[in-house]
């Protein structure tokens, strides 16, 4: 099997597009070096935004903790690179001969990369970022955290998804989260309300509050009020994935960096530390919050494509 194409996006922000050598780098801050913001400002200000999703596990005090360490593969998977760039091109409604150069312009993209066969066709940043920055994963790390679930299940640490969350995480108990299956949190269906409209104000905050003093279990118990039974219908709430960190640690005895260390980031070949932030209780805010380099991403992209499979080490796949 040839590996298949991946395109990896990351973006830093979106803005109403004004034309300039790379996008909003006025309001991104160039001028001051795209700076690094604190615990308290890092997501929500533009000026620091690309200067934080860059360095995200370095900020001081985010969620109370630091970050676990997943460290690299003794052998990294090699991707080669194409010599000369392909002329990609493509057509949106009326225009034609649209460019990766278009592409960069229009949109806030810190790092782009588009791999062909396990080949790099194209590998750009801006904004100063270099191969050598960890980018922020935002929801990204649910997919994740979805596959340590997976593997949980298949070693057998996790007996069932039909079980419920209280049952490998007893500080869920008498929680919405806690008499979730282990399904309906991976599908986001546990009945709970949640909103999460990143305003500070929201269901997500509080849950933040929370748990940055008392961990994710702390969390869970300001989200009191049940709108379905659980199972019935899908509502997007991070703090569901963060329950699952709580699952993989009960189930395992490791916390998840720990766990997916050698049996995901190191065997996929990866080249540099993945590093996840935890809260105060030392478990990975498994919402998002994971950083790894764009080539990094890129494995995991060309990993996922396969169906889990390696073409240079078949050993290393399958059952």
């Amino acid at each position: 099997m040839k590996f298949r194409t991946i395109f990896w996006l990351p973006l830093v922000a979106s803005f109403s597009f004004v034309a300039s050598a790379e996008p909003n780098e006025a309001a991104l801050c160039k001028a001051q070096g795209y700076p690094v913001g604190t615990a308290r400002t890092w997501f929500m200000d533009p000026c620091v935004r690309v200067g934080s999703f860059s360095n995200h596990a370095e900020i001081p005090g985010i969620f109370g903790g630091v970050a676990n360490v997943m460290q690299p593969a003794p052998k990294p998977l090699a991707l080669p690179k194409e010599e000369k760039e392909p002329a990609y091109s493509w057509k949106v409604d009326a225009q034609g001969g649209l460019t990766v150069d278009d592409y960069l312009k229009r949109q806030p993209a810190m790092a782009l990369l588009v791999i062909k066969d396990g080949v790099i066709q194209v590998e750009r940043y801006q904004y100063g970022r270099t191969a050598e920055h960890r980018f922020l994963s935002n929801s990204m790390a649910k997919t994740i955290t979805a596959m340590g679930i997976g593997l949980a299940l298949r070693e057998g640490s996790i007996k069932s998804l039909d079980d419920k969350a209280e049952i490998y995480a007893p500080t869920l108990a008498g929680t919405i989260y806690g008499e979730a299956t282990v399904r309906n949190l991976l599908r986001m269906s546990s009945g709970a309300k949640f909103e999460e409209l990143y305003n500070g104000a929201d269901d997500l905050a509080r849950y933040g509050a929370a748990a940055y003093k008392g961990g994710a279990a702390s969390g869970a118990k300001v989200i009191t009020t049940r709108l379905n039974p659980q199972g019935q219908h899908f509502n997007y709430a991070s703090a569901e994935t963060d329950m699952l960190a709580l699952v993989m640690r009960g189930a395992t005895g490791q916390s998840m960096s720990a766990y997916l260390e050698t049996r995901l980031w190191q065997p996929m070949g990866a080249q540099t530390s993945g590093l996840w932030r935890a809260g105060s209780d030392g478990l990975e805010r498994a919402g998002g919050n994971f950083n790894a380099t764009a080539q990094d991403y890129a494995r995991l992209g060309i990993l996922l494509a396969n169906d889990g499979m390696r073409q240079d080490r078949p050993d290393l796949g399958g059952e």
